[in-house]
């Protein structure tokens, strides 16, 4: 992959974008509950996990500030320019600040430096994406 890379986006911007909506949304909303996101179209994307992938894709928006760390992808810029493009998010260097965090799984052990949000707002917190090789119940 070189500097002009741009990843693909969804295949079905708006039949997948719902689908992965729907999911998210079943999975948030019942803490504990394991959603397999079906991996019927992995792309040729190898600059970031196409699950993560596909969750910004639905999730980020021109709205959301996105924190996205060096250790996700060795091409990382190819990420930050994807992402642009296909999702107009507002990339940020800021942890605090940050809607979304895009994080390697070693980062997931100190969160300290982002949003926690509050007991009355806590819509306000970083919400953080990273992926794993494998979870269970």
């Amino acid at each position: 992959m070189g500097a002009n890379t741009l990843l693909a986006g969804l295949e079905k911007p708006v039949e997948n974008s719902q689908f992965l909506f729907r999911q998210i949304l079943k999975a948030m909303s019942q803490p504990g509950l394991i959603i397999a996101f079906d991996d019927d179209n992995p792309s040729e994307n190898t600059l970031i996990n196409h699950v993560v992938w596909k969750l910004c894709c639905t999730l980020l928006d021109a709205e959301c500030a996105t924190y996205i760390s060096s250790a996700v992808s060795s091409d990382i810029e190819s990420v930050k320019r994807s992402l642009l493009f296909h999702t107009a998010c507002k990339l940020t260097d800021s942890q605090k600040q940050a809607d979304f965090a895009l994080l390697a799984p070693a980062q997931l052990r100190d969160l300290s430096a982002f949003n926690m949000g509050t007991l009355e707002s806590p819509h306000t917190s970083t919400t953080v994406l990273a992926p794993v090789d494998a979870i269970s119940n």
